[in-house]
């Protein structure tokens, strides 16, 4: 298992990950490189699967910036446990105190609550709504959840894995969730979410209604 300390460099290769492709984006090959050194450096391999994802982009950016042929690549080559893993972990940046706070503050005196999501909550780093409502009173509260996602993922996702996760992690917590309270919707654009399916009625005064979203639908 990896250490503390092999997690704490991975995200900060991270960081320069994404500090490296802007530099790229600017034209700035020097700059880029230097990124692509101390990334190497604090990602090894041996470090585990989140530092073999920072080399494997690391690779691309390589790539991309010389205009080299990709490599040839499998999940297994990377021994990801999961194929959306990459998108299950780096999805957890995007959510901070401030939206943990907000959600929190718009579930007080509510019984029921409403999130509408951009991303799959599933167990790589998306217990965040759970985590935040424990914080609340101990009455029970009713939860329904709305994932919108690219349709590229729709062979991929793994509808009751998920409820099966998010009823497990909400029991302990008086959180309620049913089969029909997860939803999950596909469209390539916000233009193609048919608004009925969103269900954006509140079931009644007591619910609150909450929406977390990323730009990675046009």
């Amino acid at each position: 298992m990896a250490s503390s300390s092999s997690f704490s460099s991975a995200d900060a290769a991270l960081e320069l990950l994404v500090s490296c492709a802007h530099a790229i984006e600017d034209g700035n090959l020097k700059t880029a490189d230097s990124f692509l050194h101390q990334i190497w450096n604090l990602a090894p391999e041996e470090h585990g699967l989140i530092s073999k994802l920072v080399r494997y982009f690391a690779e691309a950016l390589v790539r991309r910036a010389y205009g080299l042929h990709p490599s040839y690549y499998t999940y297994s080559y990377l021994q990801i446990p999961h194929p959306l893993y990459y998108y299950y972990y780096y999805s957890r940046f995007d959510i901070n105190e401030m939206v943990g706070e907000a959600i929190e503050s718009a579930a007080i005196g509510k019984k029921g609550f409403h999130l509408i999501d951009f991303h799959i909550p599933h167990l790589y780093g998306r217990g965040y709504l759970f985590k935040t409502l424990s914080n609340r009173s101990s009455d029970p509260l009713s939860v329904r959840i709305t994932v919108v996602l690219l349709t590229f993922l729709k062979n991929t996702v793994d509808f009751q894995e998920e409820m099966e996760y998010l009823t497990g992690v909400g029991k302990p917590l008086k959180i309620e969730l049913k089969r029909e309270d997860l939803r999950i919707v596909y469209a390539n654009s916000l233009g193609e979410v048919d608004e009925s399916t969103l269900d954006l009625r509140r079931t009644n005064d007591d619910e609150a209604l909450m929406s977390l979203s990323k730009p990675h639908l046009s």
